[in-house]
């Protein structure tokens, strides 16, 4: 049997990107992917679920882990903490699944140091024109908060070189993006890196027979 190590594949977008939804198709799609569950200290919302949407975290709860270097990475955005537990990608592994990290850059930079073998991807619309009608759309952003959202896109966008592959998420066209993704899969599950015993197992217990 040829072992092969598995993936851990960080997805990273601007809000407005779309990456969510590239994410969920995908995923859907490919059964042999789990997402990782991020911890927040922010109040559960209706609808959501423990476990499904987030594991929800005290603040003294989510200090304590950090305190463990229990985080592969966290953040503080806005009031909350969100973060992604060295517990939570180990479960994934053990289960026999790839990984799928929806995290930001500054999540990929802290991953990296630990993970020496992501594979990272940035998703992006076709234009900055683009993104801003998207967000528009949405209308949970009043001015201001439009401008931090634009602010901290090119904040992203400058790390861009940071990631293996960009996909650009184009109006109105989720399969393209998703197949996309499909394809970074492919490619990378069949690099010979990827192969932990391919010499023993090729050869196995063959001996040359006059």
């Amino acid at each position: 049997m040829w072992n092969s190590k598995p993936i851990i594949m960080v997805v990273s977008g601007p809000s407005g990107s779309g990456k969510s939804t590239v994410i969920k198709e995908f995923l859907q799609q490919t059964p042999a992917f789990g997402l990782s569950i991020s911890h927040t200290t922010r109040k559960k919302r209706e609808g959501e679920v423990e476990g499904k949407d987030y594991y929800y975290l005290s603040k003294e709860e989510f200090q304590r882990m950090i305190d463990n270097s229990d985080f592969v990475e966290w953040a503080k955005i806005y009031d909350n903490f969100y973060g992604t537990s060295r517990q939570e990608v180990q479960r994934i592994l053990e289960s026999g699944l790839n990984v799928l990290l929806e995290i930001n850059v500054d999540g990929l930079i802290s991953a990296k140091k630990i993970f020496d073998d992501l594979v990272s991807v940035f998703i992006i619309p076709e234009s900055m024109e683009e993104l801003v009608r998207r967000l528009k759309e949405r209308n949970t952003e009043n001015e201001e908060d439009l401008k931090k959202r634009i602010a901290e896109v090119k904040r992203e966008i400058s790390f861009i070189n940071f990631y293996d592959y960009v996909i650009i998420n184009k109006k109105n066209n989720l399969s393209e993006a998703v197949a996309t993704i499909s394809h970074i899969f492919q490619a990378e599950k069949i690099k010979t890196r990827r192969f932990l015993n391919i010499k023993e197992s090729f050869f196995g217990g063959f001996e040359w027979q006059e």
